[in-house]
């Protein structure tokens, strides 16, 4: 099994909270201000996203901007996730790109 933390170190974050069962670690610092990085190995592929912190539903607007952008949405409408890759080096590079996008829906901006 591939490991999310590594997938956090390899960006740079400091992981703050590994979640349920360490499944999913929560990384800091956060693209802005109430939101924190999560990320997730399943189905043999990285997930890489985002969560309010504390954890709340995404706002609507929130919602449809990554969902415009691309993103899922897990089903409790908390976080909002990319698939990222396979491998952890491909995982990382689409993480980074990810990171802008998810910088550029909460600031409101075009993606």
């Amino acid at each position: 099994m591939s490991d999310p933390v590594a997938l956090m170190r390899a960006l740079n974050l400091q992981v703050a909270a590994k979640g349920p069962n360490g499944r999913y670690p929560r990384g800091e610092p956060g693209p802005r201000a109430g939101f924190r990085y999560w990320a997730n190995f399943a189905d043999g592929q990285y997930r890489f996203g985002v969560q309010a912190r504390p954890k709340a539903e995404l706002s609507s607007e929130h919602m449809e901007r990554f969902k415009a952008a691309g993103f899922e949405i897990m089903p409790a409408r908390t976080e909002a996730y990319a698939w990222v890759g396979r491998s952890l080096e491909e995982a990382v590079d689409q993480s980074q790109v990810t990171m802008a996008i998810i910088r550029k829906v909460l600031a409101g901006e075009a993606v």
